[in-house]
């Protein structure tokens, strides 16, 4: 299983608990093995850089700081769970676990959002924390690509075994699950642009709504 995390500043205690749980001998669900990188986002860059990055493209689980584009110009500006709703969409089938400040995100009912470490007590208590939040998102999110991939193997043996033509959309969906074949360039920027300037004009229309409670 393969896991990036992208942070502009990566979180230490986060970095060097997945190290660890990369070389640890027992399985995460399953798992033989976890492969772990690092993209440090630089301010220079932009979301389609990420989309394009070799390491997001071959990644199976994605951890996402939440205020990752936090300094972009407000044109711009998204939040992390806007981001994976835009990277769901380009790569439908690869997991996303958002990081955030403690308070900023409810947490309630949600094993994909998973607050970062704030304590003073040092890297054992960050690491019992991060065992405790982050681990059990790593294994749901490992379980869903997984089955992800069990009912496509599923759907092409079914036409397989009675000769019929597997369909190209299925052939497609289980390239992009085990080869890494995407096809980004079928969603254009525009569509990006579009999603970003409807998201801006929820937020606005929450943010009116509260105020004028």
């Amino acid at each position: 299983m393969n896991i990036v995390y992208i942070d502009d500043s990566p979180d230490l205690f986060i970095s060097r608990y997945m190290a660890e749980m990369s070389i640890k001998s027992q399985p995460v669900s399953g798992v033989e093995k976890i492969e772990f990188n690092e993209i440090i986002f630089d301010d220079d860059e932009n979301f389609e850089d990420l989309l394009k990055n070799k390491k997001v493209i071959e990644a199976n689980i994605l951890i996402v700081d939440e205020r990752l584009f936090e300094e972009q110009s407000e044109r711009k500006k998204f939040t992390g769970l806007q981001f994976r709703l835009i990277l769901k969409k380009v790569y439908p089938f690869k997991e996303v676990i958002v990081i955030t400040q403690p308070n900023n995100l409810d947490t309630q009912n949600r094993d994909d959002i998973v607050y970062k470490y704030s304590g003073k007590d040092g890297r054992e208590a960050a690491t019992k924390h991060y065992e405790n939040c982050l681990k059990p998102a790593i294994v749901k999110a490992t379980n869903n690509y997984n089955e992800s991939a069990t009912l496509i193997h599923q759907l092409i043996d079914s036409y397989r075994q009675t000769g019929d033509e597997v369909p190209a959309i299925f052939e497609k969906m289980s390239n992009s699950l085990f080869d890494n074949d995407y096809s980004y360039q079928d969603f254009r920027k525009s569509d990006i642009d579009k999603l970003i300037k409807s998201f801006n004009c929820l937020e606005r229309t929450i943010h009116e709504g509260l105020q004028n409670k």
